[in-house]
Order: structure tokens, then sequence, then C-alpha cells
């Protein structure tokens, strides 16, 4: 037996912006098509699955937050059985139709093919215009591809196979690193408190990316690509950094994995190391910043549910920071996927105690 996956309902846009690019890898489809069939619900996600490749699309579309329903349907062997009542339509064609079209049709064929094309015109060349306008989206596609890897926010930089994420030289990856921070800013030396957001379109991109290559069960090659063009739209994608990382890892390349530690440091600082480890009992470090306006903002994505739960996590995290932290006030984001978590934001003086007295103090949002 088959099964076919039906998504009825898409509940948040970086879900259906993975779900696109998903769609979009059959070269038949391009990323706005798919985008406009997913507005087009319910839709047909995939046919005749067996039952493996069910329980992983189901597990698959489960974490992106998607709603959908599967349908039992007849399997490809048994497709001959499905096309039994075919004489039926045949017989609404009237016999006279038949006489007079179908002999002058076939003799047709043989005499187009018996002249290759000369005789009748267009011959056998009807798909060569097919066969151009696949070569010509395959081509743009990749000119595409090749741009977004080698260029960043306003300025380019090469990215060579030897060096994880920057020039071959060490000069080019210095000047990758500077890029990121504002050119405005103070230049004494402060770079913990200097940060250039990228605009929301390429944030959402790049999370886009490294939730596909976390979720979707690349292989540690096709994970690597995926973690490289989620920054290439925002470095500062902690999320990505780590991704990338592991990805070496698992992949054997223990130099380029502490080559891309190393380029994570110095574009984050050493605090990078000590953030991750006090989040890493809870989840996965996404993002974090400490601004000029003496706020620590860190997002992170978290494997816990509930308010009470959620509540109690963050409290944690924020007293594991707050002796290395100098800062006025927190703002911490759990979340929990399809834009759903808690934020909670605490000053930093006078920090509570307790848990209860956490809560009572600090300005605390849940959503599921």
């Amino acid at each position: 037996m088959a099964y076919t996956l039906i998504i009825t309902a898409i509940n948040n846009p970086r879900s259906k912006s993975v779900l696109a690019r998903h769609l979009a890898a059959d070269p038949n489809v391009s990323l706005s098509k798919a985008t406009h069939m997913l507005e087009q619900l319910p839709l047909v996600y995939a046919r005749d699955l067996n039952r493996t490749e069910t329980s992983q699309q189901i597990r698959y579309l489960h974490k992106l937050g998607t709603e959908f329903k599967v349908v039992e349907s007849k399997s490809k062997v048994e497709t001959p059985h499905a096309a039994a009542p075919e004489p039926e339509k045949k017989k609404l064609v009237s016999a006279r139709r038949i006489s007079l079209t179908r002999p002058v049709r076939l003799g047709e064929k043989k005499e187009q093919r018996r002249v290759h094309g000369s005789a009748a015109p267009g011959g056998g060349r009807l798909r060569c215009p097919k066969n151009i306008a696949k070569a010509v989206v395959l081509f743009a596609f990749l000119a595409g591809l090749a741009y977004v890897l080698s260029r960043t926010k306003g300025k380019d930089f090469r990215i060579s196979r030897t060096d994880p994420l920057g020039g071959s030289e060490e000069s080019g990856r210095r000047r990758a690193l500077e890029l990121l921070w504002d050119d405005d800013s103070d230049k004494s030396g402060n770079a913990d408190s200097i940060r250039t957001r990228a605009p929301d379109s390429l944030l959402e991109k790049s999370f886009a990316y490294a939730d596909s290559a976390r979720s979707a069960g690349l292989d540690a090659e096709r994970a690597v690509r995926f973690y490289r063009i989620a920054l290439s739209f925002n470095r500062k994608n902690a999320n990505a950094w780590y991704g990338l990382i592991n990805a070496y890892r698992a992949a054997g390349q223990e130099d380029l994995a502490a080559r891309a530690e190393q380029d994570m440091r110095e574009l984050f600082g050493e605090e990078i190391l000590s953030i991750q480890k006090i989040v890493a009992p809870y989840g996965s470090v996404e993002e974090f910043e400490r601004g000029r306006d003496g706020i620590f903002r860190l997002k992170y994505h978290t494997r816990s549910r509930g308010a009470r739960v959620l509540a109690q996590e963050t409290y944690l995290i924020m007293r594991a920071l707050k002796p290395t932290c100098e800062c006025r006030a927190f703002s911490v984001f759990a979340s929990t996927g399809s834009g759903g978590g808690m934020l909670a934001h605490l000053k930093a003086e006078p920090f509570p105690l307790s848990q209860s007295a956490y809560e009572r103090e600090a300005r605390i949002t849940h959503a599921e």
C-alpha cells in the first residue's frame, strides 16, 4: 500500500519558506511558483510513498509545525487495475470519427519518420524549445547560487576550499569579520558592544537554511553547504556556526572544524564558549548580543515545553550569566519553533534570589 501526504495548513512563514525551497528542488518548479503553490492549500506534497518514507516525512512536517493528512492510495503496481474503466471512455467516440481521422494521422507520422523532418514542418524538433527552457532555468539557478555564495551584505568576499568561511589570505578573513561591525560606532576596541543587524529578510533566510540543515537529516557534506549559505545571509547566526562546526566534524574534517571555531571566537569573543556551555543543557544558542544600550540579548532553541518549565529555565540561564555579564538588563527568548516560546526581560540589579521573586519582577511573555 502506498501513501499520499496532503498539506492542509502552514502555521508560520519560516515553515512556508523551507517547504518552498524543497519544492523548488524540482528543476521544473521555480521558487516563486513553489511559494504560490503553498498559498493554494490543500496541496499534495508527496505521492506513492512507502511506509518508511511516509514516517520520515511525517516527522519532518511535525518539526516544521505544519498541519497535514495522510491518505492511503494504491501503489504503482496496482495501477493497471485502476485503468480498467478506460474502454467506457472509448465508447463516447463515434466510429465515423475514428475511421476518418486516425489512419491519416498514422500515415503522416510514418511519412515524417521517413523524411527525417525535411518534408514535414517541425519534424522531430518539437522538444527543442522545452529543452532550451530547462537549460536556461538551470543556468539561471546556478548563476544565482554562485552569486549568493560570493557576496555578503553590500560587500563581497571570496570563499576558498581551504578556508571554512573566508578568503585564502589571513587579511581576507579579518576583512570579512570587520564587515560585521558598524562603521559609525566607537572605534575604541570594545567590539562586544557593537553589532550590525542584517535586514529582516536576510535574517529570515539565514535561520531558514540553518533550520533546514538541522531538521532535514542531510548528510554531512550537504549540511556544510546549507550552513555556509545560512552564514552568507547573516554571519551572526550562532546556531549556524555550531551546526557548521559539528557538520565538519561529522565529515571527518577536523582542521576545517577548528578553523571555523576560531572564526567564531574572533567574531563573538571568548564568551561564546561559556554561553554555549550554559545553554547546552536546555537547547542550542541561535543568536546573542551585548548591545550598546546595556541589554544582553540571547535567543536559543529550547527542547522544553510549558510555561512553568520555560520560566524556570530562563531564570537559571540568567543566573548563570549574571557573574560574568556587565549589563543593566537581560532579554532572553526561549524559542520552541513555529513562532512559539517565552520572552523574558529582567533588570540585572537587584537580581532576584529565588524563582518566585524572578516571576514577580521579570516581564514574561509566553506563546504556545
